[in-house]
């Protein structure tokens, strides 16, 4: 997110794979035994890296199995064709 855009223009690749990294870590980094400010940071900040992918259409899941979040199959697709 060094190169804030708007919901609008298509995000760079680059952009995205930093936001969903931020995302995993916020993700692994919850724990309800932190004190409740820091759980509250925490919360927002993945909140907030949450709505960044979803306002920009960029298509993403949860693995339960590998407890992260990842790029889906069609986002990588796209961009190999524009490359």
């Amino acid at each position: 997110m060094t190169n804030e855009r708007t919901a609008q223009s298509s995000p760079a690749q680059q952009d995205v794979l930093n936001v969903l990294e931020q995302l995993n870590r916020a993700h692994r980094a919850y724990d309800v035994a932190l004190p409740s400010e820091k759980r509250l940071q925490i919360a927002t900040t993945f909140h907030h890296l949450y709505m960044w992918l979803l306002q920009r259409h960029i298509p993403f899941r949860y693995d339960p199995s590998r407890h992260c979040y990842f790029l889906t199959e069609s986002y990588v697709r796209q961009e190999v064709k524009s490359l």
